[in-house]
């Protein structure tokens, strides 16, 4: 649930199925450098191909004719318009429908929030026998809960992840430890407008979440030597996602198709979730939808 779940307390059979071939027949998987060095490698190869990515260009709306049924483009915030043959939606549902100034037929269901703090330690550092694995699922109560904690954290189950246990890497000049637990998106919005509280919130988290996992790897804090923590407000601030779930809209549209001629939903609330699941997202939308039309 914690790496592929929108819905509280449940799980899609469809999803299901990938994550459980993904994590118990083919075994976790991380590329042999870092994230960003994916990202570059996707970035050039459609660059070369002709693409062009426009970065600080928030789009304001999406334009469409009077029937309603077929988008011309899209106005950017500094009113710049772009037309468009089609479209193809990644930033949500309901955050589409919102562009289009339309309201959404969908369900407003509760959404999951996460905290993950990385944890930098020096690379001497020896961790205890649970160290030496990949990732760490755990869960303290007697009954999993996998909902919208009550509280601002929720401590009693997540995920630890050492990714330098993985096989075959570059050198890094670090050992990592990432903690990753529910949250409640609400608290942490109300205070948003106190830059100390905030931040002292964020402290309290990574210490309590320290706490956690050197109960399950030993001790280390001692060794830390650079930490980091986001919460659902940090997402919301870098991908604009209603309430910061980094999962989307339970409701998942598995075609794409929300009732418009040449405007597509890919990505998150399509239904694949993390970066594997964006790139097969986009690739299946377009395959279906548009190549054919073209």
């Amino acid at each position: 649930m914690y790496y592929g779940s929108s819905i509280e307390n449940d799980m899609d059979l469809g999803q299901f199925v990938i994550m459980f071939r993904a994590i118990f027949q083919e075994g976790m998987f991380r590329p042999g450098g870092t994230i960003k060095d994916l990202l570059n490698l996707l970035e050039n190869h459609y660059t070369q191909h002709g693409g062009k990515i426009r970065t600080r260009a928030g789009v304001k709306r999406i334009l469409s004719e009077d029937t309603g049924r077929k988008v011309i483009g899209v106005e950017l915030e500094n009113g710049e318009e772009i037309r468009c043959d089609y479209l193809l939606s990644t930033i949500g549902s309901e955050e589409t429908y919102s562009l289009l100034e339309t309201p959404s037929p969908l369900e407003d269901l509760p959404r999951l929030g996460f905290v993950e703090t990385i944890f930098e330690i020096s690379p001497d550092t020896q961790l205890g026998e649970g160290g030496n694995n990949t990732i760490i699922f755990y869960n303290l109560n007697e009954q999993f809960s996998y909902a919208q904690p009550s509280q601002r954290v929720d401590f009693n189950s997540g995920v630890i992840c050492m990714p330098q246990n993985f096989q075959n890497l570059s050198p890094l000049p670090y050992k990592e430890v990432r903690t990753t637990h529910l949250a409640n998106y609400t608290q942490w919005k109300q205070l948003q407008h106190s830059k100390t509280e905030y931040a002292s919130a964020k402290d309290e988290t990574a210490l309590n979440s320290l706490s956690v996992a050197e109960k399950i790897l030993g001790h280390f804090g001692e060794n830390i030597v650079y930490r980091d923590t986001f919460t659902p407000l940090t997402i919301e601030r870098f991908t604009a996602k209603k309430h910061g779930a980094i999962y989307g809209n339970p409701l998942k549209i598995k075609d794409g198709d929300i009732g418009y001629d040449n405007l597509f939903l890919a990505g998150t609330d399509q239904g694949f979730l993390g970066i594997i699941g964006a790139m097969l997202s986009g690739v299946s939308i377009v395959n279906q939808h548009i190549l054919p039309r073209v």
